[in-house]
């Protein structure tokens, strides 16, 4: 009760809390990105994170570091994220449960940043709200920290035409004990499938995540806690239906596209949003 006097309440449901939100308004035919900084003034845990996304919103990325700009919301561009990502959401995103014992740490001192990109088709202006909420629990039940990062492939080139084109990336590095308990799915509007593998020993150890991808319901997959060993790699394979006559790479407008695969584990990697090799 004392941590979630520190947030808005969410009325429709008071074990959510809004942790962070902007209002915003989108003009006629543009897809601007729309930013908000708040600083932590207490150490908060989350156990669940919820999207406030009403329509117009592309896609939201909740990131934190050390303070880097006054608190406020502010007009940004989409490489303005931080050091640390919390949580990321696309179209139709549902809501993420941690297991039990499993929580993001979000420390007083750190400053949150909200990356919102819009994205408005019409021929009016449209405005909303968009934010995260989220359910907080103590300190004492939590007996592992999590984070997200992305995994996937940023170098692609989609060639026109191309209806079943694939290509994949590897997240190499983490540590051995990393565990992974959830993946999120990203591509734009012509990704039509994605598959998130093991390598160990150069081998297919596991498959993780394999299931058709839809842009209008960018859940959020839990997965069975898998343990990761020093020198595994998580390949992250994405498929794309290129019925345009141009060639299509990676980008941040809704016409690119996307290859990332959010993956929460745990302990914290502590190396940055980004595991693209």
């Amino acid at each position: 009760p004392k941590l979630r006097a520190l947030f808005n309440k969410n009325d429709a449901d008071p074990t959510w809390v809004e942790l962070i939100a902007r209002d915003w308004t989108a003009p006629a035919g543009q897809e601007p990105y729309r930013c908000l900084r708040k600083t932590m003034t207490e150490t908060v845990y989350v156990s669940a994170f919820r999207t406030l996304s009403p329509a117009g919103t592309h896609h939201t990325v909740l990131s934190m570091a050390a303070p880097a700009g006054a608190d406020g919301p502010y007009d940004c561009s989409a490489g303005d994220l931080t050091h640390t990502m919390l949580f990321a959401t696309g179209v139709g995103t549902d809501d993420l449960l941690f297991p039990d014992g499993v929580a993001v740490k979000v420390p007083a001192g750190q400053q949150l940043n909200l990356n919102i990109h819009l994205f408005n088709s019409s021929g009016a202006a449209i405005s909303g709200r968009t934010g995260t909420l989220v359910r907080l629990v103590p300190a004492v039940p939590v007996e592992r920290e999590a984070e997200m990062i992305f995994g996937g492939d940023g170098t692609f080139m989609i060639p026109p035409n191309d209806t079943m084109y694939s290509a994949s990336g590897n997240c190499s590095g983490l540590a051995d004990g990393t565990t992974i308990t959830s993946i999120w799915p990203h591509e734009h509007q012509l990704g039509t499938h994605m598959k998130v593998e093991v390598m160990r020993g150069g081998q297919l150890f596991a498959t993780l995540h394999d299931q058709p991808f839809d842009f209008d319901m960018q859940i959020q997959w839990p997965i069975a806690p898998f343990t990761l060993r020093a020198g595994d790699v998580v390949r992250t394979t994405c498929t794309w239906n290129n019925t345009t006559n141009s060639a299509v790479g990676f980008g941040q407008s809704s016409n690119d596209e996307m290859c990332l695969s959010g993956l929460f584990l745990y302990p914290p990697r502590n190396g940055g949003l980004w595991c693209l090799f």
